[in-house]
C-alpha cells in the first residue's frame, strides 16, 4: 500500500464512477503523492521507486492548479457532489501542504464481476489516515 498515484485519466475517472450518485461512504478529501516542493511549476507523483513527472493526461479541476498565495505545492483528490448537475467526480487541486486532509492509498487488484465498475482496471480502496503532508 502507498499513497494515491494518479497515472492516467481512466484511472481518475474508475475513482469517480465509485462515487457516481451518491454512492461514495468515504470522505470528500484526500491527500495524494503529488507534490512541486523541490521543483517549482513542475508537478511529480512521489513513489517508492522515487519521483515520477505528472502525466499530463491527468486533469486538473478548472483553474486549478492556481498556487494561491504562493503556498499550494501539493495535490489534492477532491470530490465534487451536486456541482451544477453535473455527476459526483473527484478532481484534483493543489492545496498547502500544511492543510489538514486524510490521505489516499492505493491498492490494486483485479476487477471481476462487479458490474458498476466493470471498465474500471484497477479499484482503488481508500485508507483514511489523520495526518497532513507535511507530517510525512
Amino acid at each position: 500500500m502507498e499513497p494515491l498515484v494518479i497515472d492516467s485519466q481512466s484511472e481518475l475517472a474508475c475513482l469517480s464512477k465509485a462515487a457516481k450518485n451518491g454512492t461514495w461512504k468515504g470522505n470528500f478529501n484526500y491527500w495524494t503523492a503529488g507534490t512541486q516542493r523541490e521543483c517549482r511549476d513542475s508537478w511529480s507523483w512521489c513513489s517508492r521507486e522515487g519521483a515520477r513527472m505528472f502525466n499530463d493526461d491527468v486533469t486538473w479541476e478548472r483553474g486549478q492548479p492556481d498556487n494561491n498565495g504562493s503556498r499550494e505545492d501539493c495535490i489534492h483528490l477532491k470530490l465534487l457532489k451536486n456541482a451544477k448537475g453535473l455527476p459526483d467526480a473527484f478532481v484534483l487541486t493543489d492545496r498547502s501542504c500544511t492543510d489538514r486532509y486524510i490521505f489516499a492509498c492505493k491498492v490494486k487488484f483485479a476487477v471481476m464481476n462487479i458490474s458498476s465498475l466493470k471498465n474500471c482496471v484497477l479499484i482503488h480502496r481508500v485508507i483514511l489516515r489523520g495526518q497532513n503532508f507535511a507530517q510525512l
